[in-house]
């Protein structure tokens, strides 16, 4: 979301009530999508809006009992799915709570009920139709027969009716989520997997479904293009080459997640200029193995390196930007080096202290060394990660408990 200034304020609006409609509607559609954290944030944040007051982001944060970092990542996907929108002004933040969707408009959306469909789709493949149970009318006894009034029976005298577009203007429940296409790059790459295909040959609503069926599963381009001719017909009349079934199930088996089960660690953009922030906005965005690279001038890296970050990553679950966060950390105090063991001890206690984002990871490593997590706030520079003077050693694997106690004795 934002590198936020030391000074930062927040005004926190919504944009209307929330009714009971909305409030089953979060914990039944939105619940999963979110966890408890996220909507336990949103709902937070709803209650502080009625103060109407603007808070010190400090106060804000004492308030809410959380960190910078995981404020910030909670409110990530508020935004994403488009319960929240944030504003700026200098230091000044306005947050705006928007109402959740209807149940109908909901399941009815691609990316918001498609994502409910994935989240259930191989433990529990019949919850999605007993959630949309839940919103359906009661049957009604068998052999019933309405006998309702109708409006002219019951106004026979009612003057003529005039509509008053005013009457329109409190907000009406909508899906707001956005789905980002960069169509033309969509079509260059599938003019190399599929020569044949032309945009022409697709119907507008076809593009759209494509837009969103590359939101849903979180694929680029370039992928959605590589499996889109297994699920294409040409022959087809226009408005019907693409079968969406089959194409979801081949969309679904490229999704990659760093552990079986786990969330996927959504990463947010860091804006700003300085060093810090570029160095942060590295750590979110590169893979470890890219990262890797970085940290020692774009050379590729060791391979006893490459071994550890894989295993950081699909042994122990560490996200990506907390392994980056982790890796500049070794590298600059401790020569250039990465000692496998103590990286493997100090993730252990990022995964204890439930550390996600690059930025609360920095603070966390920091702090272990005599630097407290004011100074993180303010603004106190990332050190520049210095090219490593060799490759660690095969053995640096195993360096044994004696060794690794001397190595730690020895920075102190």
């Amino acid at each position: 979301m934002h590198e936020l200034p030391h000074d930062a304020s927040f005004l926190i609006t919504r944009e209307r009530a929330l009714h009971a409609l909305d409030l089953e509607s979060l914990s039944s559609l939105y619940l999963p999508l979110l966890g408890y954290q996220g909507l336990g944030l949103y709902l937070s944040l709803y209650g502080i809006s009625a103060l109407g007051e603007e808070m010190p982001l400090s106060a804000l944060l004492e308030e809410l009992l959380a960190s910078k970092g995981e404020f910030l990542s909670l409110l990530s996907p508020l935004e994403g799915l488009s319960l929240a929108k944030t504003y700026r002004k200098g230091s000044r933040y306005f947050l705006r709570l928007l109402p959740p969707s209807s149940p109908r408009d909901f399941l009815r959306n691609p990316i918001l009920g498609g994502n409910l469909v994935l989240r259930y789709r191989e433990k529990h493949p019949e919850r999605p139709g007993k959630i949309n149970d839940l919103f359906l009318p009661p049957p009604m006894p068998e052999g019933m027969e309405e006998v309702s009034e109708d409006y002219s029976s019951a106004f026979p005298k009612d003057p003529e009716l005039s509509y008053d577009p005013a009457l329109g203007m409190i907000p009406t429940d909508r899906p707001h989520v956005r789905s980002p296409f960069d169509e033309p790059r969509f079509f260059r790459a599938l003019k190399e997997c599929f020569p044949e295909s032309d945009p022409s040959l697709f119907s507008e609503e076809e593009r759209k479904l494509l837009a969103r069926t590359m939101a849903l599963y979180g694929l680029d381009e370039e992928t959605l293009a590589r499996i889109l001719p297994g699920a294409t017909r040409l022959q087809n009349p226009i408005g019907r080459k693409i079968d969406f079934q089959a194409l979801g199930e081949r969309a679904f088996k490229e999704r990659s997640f760093l552990v079986e089960g786990r969330r996927r660690h959504r990463r947010r953009a860091i804006p700003g200029e300085g060093e810090v922030a570029e160095e942060l906005r590295r750590m979110e965005n590169l893979s470890p193995v890219e990262y890797l690279s970085h940290l020692q001038g774009g050379t590729r890296p060791a391979e006893p390196d490459v071994r550890l970050v894989d295993r950081l990553s699909r042994g122990m679950g560490l996200p990506s930007p907390v392994i980056n966060a982790l890796m500049n950390h070794l590298v600059v105090h401790y020569d250039g080096m990465i000692p496998a063991s103590l990286a493997e001890k100090i993730a252990g206690s990022l995964l204890r202290n439930g550390i996600e984002s690059a930025m609360d990871a920095v603070d966390f490593l920091n702090s272990k060394r005599g630097r407290g997590k004011k100074d993180r706030a303010e603004g106190s520079p990332l050190p520049k990660a210095a090219p490593p003077k060799e490759e660690p050693p095969e053995e640096e694997e195993e360096m044994s408990d004696e060794e690794l106690i001397r190595l730690l004795r020895s920075r102190k």
